[in-house]
């Protein structure tokens, strides 16, 4: 898929659903128009996420920190003590809490901003913004971002508000790659992200499931893991791949699991007519021939569902006993189609043949 395609409006919806944060009704506060590119509106993003932390006020702990002095003011370290004594020196080593916001969660949001601080392809409309969100973290310490220290974060019901701005910080500095030339030592540049299938897969997956959680609640969507049905040795067990799906419909009446494929094309292309991947439709296959073995009894429906720009795609099938919907998503839409194409395609039922 061409990033040139996908209207940055829609990058921004997708984003919203895949983090649980769903779009506001007043699409005119976001700014889309001084967001060219993903990185700018990430950018415009950070920093309305860091202005409303700061209004509502930084997370802060208290944290032990090592004080010398004549005068004792807290807790005696008595390794460091007598180390001093040793010298013959008349200062007592003690602790103290301090109560701080130089935590990780807003060093890790200064050094998002200092990145961006630093990026040629920041529009200079959003200088200012970004600007005074750092400057709005003042006690804070800059770090080396790495995925070790994203992975040290744990939510709880105290900071879980942290949560929005800490995906968009993982989710820039995936994209953030250090500049090479000599005389741009201390710029940085950001990657297409719609270039990386890896990384669109999983944002595509979590839009469509937290879609279909806040729009078709009825159908209690989720994903699903699903048993391989055999027998086997006990340790052989282990070499099975998993199954799970990325969005299992769980209709009263019927099943519907929906695969979602980010692929640049939706078909393979080869001598004559293009054809469908054959591993996509083996392993949607696959997932339910194996669910239909634990003896539900509902109906099941499968889907194989693909975003495009430009291009639609709606092919019906019945195999093996199952009915097949391979749908595309033509993200290169108004907004208001791509959220009624999906509706329909979550809510819709197979054609009778």
């Amino acid at each position: 898929m061409s990033s040139a395609r996908i209207p940055v409006r829609n990058l921004y919806y997708l984003l919203a659903y895949a983090w649980e944060s769903f779009p506001e009704s007043e699409e005119s506060k976001l700014g889309l128009e001084v967001c060219p590119d993903l990185i700018n509106l990430l950018a415009k993003l950070l920093c309305q996420q860091v202005q409303r932390l700061v209004r509502r006020g930084l997370e802060k702990r208290y944290l032990s920190q090592l004080e010398t002095g004549v005068r004792i003011s807290g807790r005696i370290a008595l390794t460091e003590t007598s180390r001093l004594k040793a010298r013959h020196s008349p200062q007592v080593c003690f602790e103290i809490d301090e109560l701080t916001s130089d935590i990780l969660p807003n060093r890790i949001l200064k050094s998002t901003l200092s990145q961006l601080r630093c990026s040629e392809q920041l529009a200079s409309s959003l200088h200012d913004d970004v600007w005074r969100a750092f400057i709005g973290l003042p006690q804070v310490e800059e770090i080396r971002l790495t995925s070790a220290v994203f992975s040290k974060l744990l939510f709880h019901r105290n900071n879980r508000h942290y949560r929005l701005a800490i995906d968009i910080c993982q989710l820039i500095h995936h994209l953030c790659l250090p500049d090479s030339s000599k005389r741009n030592e201390q710029r940085v540049r950001f990657l297409d992200i719609v270039e990386d299938e890896a990384c669109m897969e999983r944002i595509f997956e979590k839009f469509v499931l937290n879609f279909a959680l806040a729009h078709s609640p009825e159908s209690r969507p989720g994903s699903q893991i699903l048993r391989w049905q055999g027998t086997w040795a006990e340790p052989d067990g282990h070499f099975l791949p998993r199954m799970q799906t990325d969005l299992t419909l769980d209709f009263p009446d019927r099943k519907v699991i929906l695969d979602c494929k980010y692929y640049r094309e939706a078909l393979k292309s080869g001598m004559g007519t293009p054809k469908l991947r054959p591993g996509h439709l083996y392993q949607l296959m696959a997932y339910l021939q194996n669910s239909a073995a634990d003896g539900h009894g509902v109906p099941l429906e499968g889907v194989l569902l693909y975003p495009t720009n430009g291009f639609d795609l709606k092919l019906d099938y019945k195999l093996l006993g199952f009915p097949i919907r391979i749908r595309t998503l033509d993200l290169s839409r108004e907004w208001w189609v791509i959220d009624e194409n999906l509706r329909e395609i979550l809510e819709a039922r197979p054609r009778r043949s």
